[in-house]
């Protein structure tokens, strides 16, 4: 007889896999929140993309966990096309990541540009709002998308 433990995973390993990923990803989200990171970010986002991503991020990586759970149960074709909704989530974090930067940029030149003779103190608080806008969502839509890659790395290369 052959040894299937070796071919296929077990029934809950990937699942198991999956959740010490997970809980890597929340414990440095909680350290970022306990620093007052998260807290920073939302604050200085007005285009409020950073939220939108980190909710985004938590709905996709609870689906990666049921996916992860549901693994030995679901057929080859099943588990490909559940992968290909968490790559477009995976790629649109970074999207929107980049998108927040845009909006940043025109936030800054908005109100930088926009009037006759601006006072020296309001174009520094504008391109200061407007590049906090910027960096703040390319950072957390590249952090979200890295983590969610990790997530589907565990899944995927237990898939093969």
């Amino acid at each position: 007889m052959k040894n299937t433990s070796l071919i296929t995973p077990s029934k809950n390993s990937v699942f198991i896999q999956w959740f010490i990923v997970f809980c890597a990803c929340m414990s440095g989200g909680i350290i970022a929140f306990n620093k007052g990171l998260i807290g920073l970010m939302i604050k200085n986002d007005q285009s409020y993309i950073c939220l939108i991503v980190m909710s985004l991020f938590i709905i996709a990586s609870l689906f990666a966990g049921r996916l992860a759970y549901t693994f030995n149960k679901l057929k080859q074709n099943a588990i490909k096309k559940k992968m290909e909704l968490l790559v477009f989530f995976s790629e649109n974090f970074f999207t929107l990541g980049l998108l927040g930067t845009i909006i940043g940029f025109c936030i800054m030149m908005y109100t930088s540009l926009g009037g006759s003779a601006p006072d020296v103190n309001q174009v520094i608080v504008s391109l200061r709002a407007g590049l906090a806008t910027a960096f703040y969502t390319t950072l957390v839509g590249i952090v979200c998308s890295l983590f969610l890659q990790l997530q589907m790395f565990v899944i995927n290369r237990c898939n093969e």
